[in-house]
């Protein structure tokens, strides 16, 4: 007998066996695909929240710079009237306790590409006629 043909096991002899069965390769390929998926999945939802924060920090750069806008005109500007002003995408409201200092709120809006959420970014500053002129 040679051993080179079959191989002992616990079980006792069994002819040895070349390449693999059906089975095998089926579940094989079923594990591969369920890992690929996962991987796949996991890289889908890393672009979109790449994108969405992307798209926020667009969003609190163009706040910034209306802001700023807004701070470079005159206290008595038309622009900072008291009231709510209405911007392409978003608005700002100027509100006033005291005649001599006006708070801005500034609101911007976005809808995030391939979904239907709407996201926002605020910001808030207080302007006094001392500080101003």
């Amino acid at each position: 007998m040679r051993r080179t043909d079959s191989k002992w096991t616990a079980l006792g002899f069994l002819p040895c066996r070349r390449g693999l069965t059906l089975v095998e390769i089926l579940l094989a390929a079923g594990i591969l695909a369920i890992v690929i998926t996962g991987f796949l999945v996991s890289l889908t939802v890393a672009r979109r929240t790449a994108a969405m924060a992307r798209n926020e920090i667009n969003a609190v750069a163009a706040a910034r710079q209306k802001m700023e806008e807004l701070l470079l005109c005159p206290f008595n500007s038309p622009d900072l009237s008291v009231g709510t002003h209405t911007l392409s995408n978003g608005r700002y409201t100027v509100s006033s306790t005291n005649p001599a200092m006006k708070t801005i709120d500034l609101v911007l809006e976005w809808c995030e590409p391939l979904s239907s959420i709407t996201s926002s970014v605020a910001l808030q500053t207080t302007i006094t006629t001392t500080l101003h002129e």
